[in-house]
């Protein structure tokens, strides 16, 4: 049976609908990728734009005083070492910090002192059981509560 021309122009205008459908699939996912794309240079630009490390060092903070107290009367060190100020400093500013330091560089002392100045609980996550221990019973030599989890 020969079909009509109304069944001719259903079938195209269906063809056409899918094709339109398609291009738009086609449009959205460029759009989408676009977007990622914006996304990751405005991420890598925040980096890159990101303030220079040397305002961490200052000893202009709030807590600075505090600090420097606890340091020096708790702790009994003269000063901080290299890279502490500026990780503690960043840290009590509510910022995400990734600290490398060798053994021995003094990285107790970066999350033990953010922990007595401010209130609430600090929890310090490590792999090695030693330290933990030796951090604890370090924080209750100088008269503050501390405990620890082995796994």
């Amino acid at each position: 049976m020969a079909e009509d021309g109304t069944q001719y122009l259903n079938k195209l205008n269906k063809i056409e609908m899918k094709l339109i459908e398609l291009e738009e699939e086609k449009r959205k996912k460029f759009y989408q990728q676009k977007k990622e794309d914006l996304k990751t240079q405005y991420n890598l630009a925040k980096i890159k734009n990101r303030s220079d490390a040397t305002e961490w060092i200052e000893k202009k903070f709030e807590w600075s005083e505090t600090l420097l107290k606890l340091l020096r009367e708790k702790f009994k060190f003269r000063d901080f070492r290299a890279k502490q100020l500026a990780a503690i400093n960043a840290t009590l500013s509510k910022k995400d910090v990734l600290l490398l330091m060798p053994t021995g560089g003094g990285k107790s002392l970066v999350y033990q002192l953010p922990a007595l100045v401010t209130k609430g609980l600090t929890l310090v996550v490590s792999a090695f059981n030693i330290i933990n221990r030796r951090s604890v019973n370090g924080i209750k030599e100088i008269g503050y509560r501390g405990g620890y989890f082995e796994c």
